[in-house]
């Protein structure tokens, strides 16, 4: 799948075997012998490849298509990195609920705090931070995507 990854971005960029070897100070040869899949990039070239089309060297080398890697030359995410933020971004109210509920021991069982408004507030920040910071704005970033 490299090869065929390499040949596309390269022609992406509008660039020739020649120009992309003069690039990466390499031999035409050797841009030849990649897209041929005769012989593979070192290390090194892998990482000035992976910079020159505003890429990870992981996205070069595994086996998904470019299409879905890349759109239009934006780095996009890929379908396990979208659900991994989604899921991520769905727990931060728990996650803050969560705090809140420790703040809320800490003060008032083990500090031995008096309940008050203000205390109240303090406690529930975490909670409010999360979900107004977080959440709320992933949520309509979501919905006006879907529409």
């Amino acid at each position: 799948m490299f090869p065929e990854k390499l040949k596309e971005l390269r022609k992406r960029k509008k660039l020739s075997q020649e120009k992309l070897a003069d690039v990466l100070g390499v031999s035409k040869q050797s841009v030849y012998k990649w897209e041929r899949g005769i012989n593979k990039p070192d290390t090194e070239n892998l990482k000035k490849m992976a910079n020159l089309f505003n890429m990870r060297v992981d996205d070069l080398l595994n086996d998904e298509p470019l299409s879905e890697i890349e759109k239009e030359g934006v780095k996009v995410l890929t379908h396990k990195e979208k659900n991994n933020v989604k899921n991520y971004l769905n727990f931060m109210p728990i996650i803050g609920l969560i705090t809140s509920l420790l703040v809320a021991f800490l003060l008032l069982v083990i500090f031995d705090f008096d309940l008050n408004f203000p205390l109240i507030i303090y406690i529930l920040l975490p909670f409010l931070v999360y979900t107004l910071a977080f959440y709320l704005p992933f949520k309509l970033i979501q919905r006006k995507r879907d529409k």
